[in-house]
């Protein structure tokens, strides 16, 4: 087995009620596979740090605490603690998330046996309301996947769940530190041009909090939030892959066509739109044409 190949950071931000249990995930995994633990704290107004360093004083040798002494932003965050790892592979564990047992062994030995994907990433549980909850995957066995399928339908969806080669994210990193978006656009610069595999197994849990920006948003304002992120990924591939981004838009524009009608059947205020005789959604401002659609299409 390769000794200590795994950089591990964690990003946090006000995670004192979550963090020791995030840690705590790390640090039952096997030890001969990590290589340092590297967080990068968002400048906690809370006790985030202060437990953190509690952890640090027990393992000084494996946990490297980065405070930053105001508010950077989640990408940047992130693209400072990816120049600072030195492991062959890096994972990736979200503040208020935690890994199962074996985790990293199993994801280690499936980089290890595929050398031609860049990373590598499995089904993850929900943590609602005190309940675990399962999600619903397209894959009901180990994978692999491209960009088109990623376009098609994002299944990767959390960061806590993937193991990436620590180079490719070193290369993506100056793109992906000034672009809009996290994982979407993590995954989008990561996949052109390699494959990800995919296994079929829960090892790590996503903690959803019901209070959280996105959550608060409506069905339409997500959509529309999606479509807008397409568009910009899209011209960050410099259309490479047009045809996939273009379908996935349209898909997107023609269910906002179906709840605007809900909407104004049941008086509920729209955030788009659809104005019929020119075939576009005035989106915030932003008029956005529906491209005509092949019967093959």
């Amino acid at each position: 087995m390769e000794n200590r190949a795994i950089s591990v950071i964690i990003v946090t931000y006000n995670h004192e009620a979550f963090i020791a249990q995030a840690l705590e995930s790390v640090l039952v995994q096997d030890h001969s596979l990590i290589r340092e633990i590297i967080i990068g704290d968002d400048c906690s107004s809370d006790r985030t740090v202060e437990i953190v360093k509690s952890y640090q004083a027990k393992y000084p040798d494996l946990i490297q605490l980065v405070e930053h002494p105001h508010n950077v932003g989640v990408n940047e965050n992130y693209a400072d603690l990816f120049n600072r790892c030195s492991g062959t592979y890096t994972a990736i564990l979200e503040g208020d998330d935690y890994w199962l047992p074996g985790k990293l062994e199993i994801m280690h030995r499936e980089m290890r046996k595929n050398s031609d994907a860049a990373m590598w990433f499995h089904r993850f549980q929900v943590l609602q309301d005190g309940k675990l909850k399962e999600r619903d995957y397209l894959y009901n066995k180990d994978c692999r996947i491209g960009i088109e399928d990623f376009v098609k339908d994002n299944q990767i969806q959390n960061l806590s769940c993937c193991l990436y080669r620590t180079e490719i994210l070193k290369k993506v990193n100056p793109v992906f530190r000034k672009g809009p978006g996290v994982d979407y656009l993590l995954h989008i610069l990561i996949l052109d041009g390699n494959q990800a595999g995919f296994v079929n197994r829960n090892l790590s849990v996503y903690r959803h909090h019901g209070n959280s920006i996105w959550s608060k948003l409506s069905v339409e304002h997500q959509l529309v939030r999606g479509i807008l992120r397409r568009y910009e990924m899209n011209e960050l591939t410099d259309k490479r892959y047009d045809e996939l981004f273009q379908r996935n838009i349209d898909n997107m524009l023609n269910y906002l066509v179906r709840l605007r009608s809900y909407r104004t059947k049941t008086g509920e205020p729209a955030a788009a739109v659809h104005t019929k005789q020119h075939k576009c959604f005035s989106i915030f401002g932003i008029k956005i044409k529906i491209k005509k659609r092949t019967k093959n299409a």
